[in-house]
C-alpha cells in the first residue's frame, strides 16, 4: 500500500475503512507498542476493524492459542475475580493487570499478545489455529468463497433493498412531521400557525423556472416552491 499520510499510522487505520474484511494473524510478537495509545498499532487496526463492523477473520498461531486457553485464560478469570472482590471495580489497566497476574514462561509469548487474545475473546471474536509450514491458503479461500456466495443472495434483491431503505427514510421524515404536527393541536384547533406554515415549508422542495427565449441552453431565471 502506498502512503497517504506523513503519519504512518493514521494511514494503515484509514485502510482499515476501506476494507471490507479484516484477516489478522497473531503469533508470539506485540509489534510496535504505542505509550501514549496504550496499545500496539495491529491492536488499533483490529479495533477500528471491529467498531466499523468488518468481517473478521483471525488466525493465532497454534502453541499460542493453545497456551492461551489452557494456561492463560484461566489465570486471567481467577486473578479477575480475585481482585473484583477486594476492589469492587475492574482494574484500570487490564494489559498492566495480566502482566502481573499471569505465570508463563516468556518464550511462549510477550505479555501483550495474552492481553490482546483476552481483548478479542471478550468482543466475541472466533479464533482459528494455524501452525507454521502448514498451508492455510486454502482455508481462507473457503471463506471468502462462503462470503462471496451469501452476498450473490443480496445482489438478486439489490433494487428491492434499495426501495426499503428508501421508505425507511421516507417514513422516518413521516413520523417526525406528524409528531410536530399533533404538538400544535389542542382541541381541535392550531395552536401556532405561524410554527405550522414553517413546518409545511421546510418540507416543501422546489424546481428551476427557465427562461423560453432561449434555442440551446436554457438558463434559470427564479425557483418554484412545490
Amino acid at each position: 500500500m502506498r502512503y497517504i499520510h506523513q503519519d504512518a499510522i493514521r494511514t494503515c487505520l484509514e485502510y482499515v475503512s476501506r476494507s471490507d474484511i479484516f484477516l489478522l494473524f497473531i503469533a508470539d510478537k506485540a509489534g510496535t507498542f504505542l505509550e501514549d495509545e496504550g496499545k500496539t498499532v495491529t491492536h488499533l487496526e483490529f479495533l477500528r476493524a471491529y467498531h466499523e463492523n468488518k468481517r473478521l477473520i483471525v488466525y493465532v498461531h497454534d502453541i499460542v492459542l493453545d497456551t492461551y486457553f489452557r494456561t492463560i485464560r484461566p489465570q486471567i478469570k481467577q486473578s479477575l475475580v480475585q481482585y473484583l472482590s477486594e476492589h469492587g471495580k475492574e482494574p484500570d489497566s487490564m494489559l498492566n493487570f495480566i502482566s502481573e497476574n499471569i505465570k508463563e514462561e516468556p518464550h511462549i509469548a510477550e505479555n501483550y499478545v495474552w492481553y490482546f487474545l483476552y481483548d478479542a475473546e471478550q468482543k466475541g471474536i472466533y479464533f482459528e489455529k494455524c501452525s507454521l509450514g502448514v498451508e492455510i491458503l486454502s482455508n481462507i479461500k473457503s471463506y471468502l468463497s462462503a462470503l462471496f456466495k451469501e452476498s450473490l443472495q443480496y445482489l438478486n434483491i439489490r433494487s428491492e433493498i434499495e426501495r426499503s431503505l428508501e421508505h425507511v427514510e421516507l417514513y422516518g421524515d413521516f413520523y417526525e412531521l406528524s409528531f410536530e404536527f399533533i404538538s400544535l393541536l389542542r382541541n381541535g384547533q392550531i395552536t401556532n400557525w405561524r410554527r405550522l406554515l414553517a413546518l409545511l415549508r421546510s418540507k416543501m422542495v422546489g424546481c428551476n423556472i427557465y427562461s423560453t427565449n432561449t434555442k440551446y441552453q436554457q438558463e434559470a431565471i427564479g425557483i418554484n416552491g412545490l
